[in-house]
């Protein structure tokens, strides 16, 4: 690896020029796919841990159903707070 490598952008996650996020197609959440919450989320901490999901909002976040029976209807989160399962 060169060491004259200046880049110092790691952050995937850009902002286009309206100001909304652009994943781009590094996290491919296409509806059904399972996943798996962020450990730090209220809902992981109550036991709703997995979903599916159902595809993403304009805005870049990704629509999931909970497999928990007590959580009802569509959840939404950022990219970076879900993993496939």
């Amino acid at each position: 690896m060169p060491d004259n490598d200046t880049s110092t952008d790691t952050d995937p996650i850009k902002r286009t020029e309206s100001g909304k996020y652009d994943y781009g197609n590094t996290l491919p959440w296409a509806p059904g796919w399972r996943i798996e919450i962020h450990p730090g989320d209220d809902l992981w901490m109550r036991g709703a841990r997995f979903g599916t999901t159902k595809g993403m909002t304009k805005d870049g976040l990704v629509k999931v159903r909970m497999d928990h029976p007590a959580v009802k209807g569509i959840r939404y989160f950022l990219p970076i707070d879900i993993r496939p399962a």
